[in-house]
């Protein structure tokens, strides 16, 4: 029988992802590319939550694979968005 436990890596990697996540679902909104669809409050939530299951896939073997998958999720999108914003600007 395999026990599942949420160890302190995980705690670790999911306190440090959750901030990233919570600022990339308010600030990508605000932005002024999508207009006044609804669609943009659904769209980084989607995407983030995409992202994480396409890490997890890749790491599903490990311990820590959700709490790296969605840590991992966070800084790619963040990373992706900071480098377009600096490369357009």
């Amino acid at each position: 029988m395999d026990n599942r436990r949420f160890s302190l890596s995980s705690l670790l990697l999911s306190c440090a992802g959750v901030p990233i996540w919570v600022y990339l679902i308010v600030a990508v909104p605000q932005s002024a590319g999508w207009g006044g669809s609804p669609m943009r409050f659904v769209m980084a939530p989607l995407v983030l939550t995409g992202i994480t299951v396409a890490v997890h896939r890749l790491v599903r073997g490990y311990r820590n694979a959700w709490a790296m998958s969605a840590f991992a999720a966070a800084v790619v999108s963040l990373g992706s968005l900071s480098l377009a914003a600096w490369v357009s600007g």
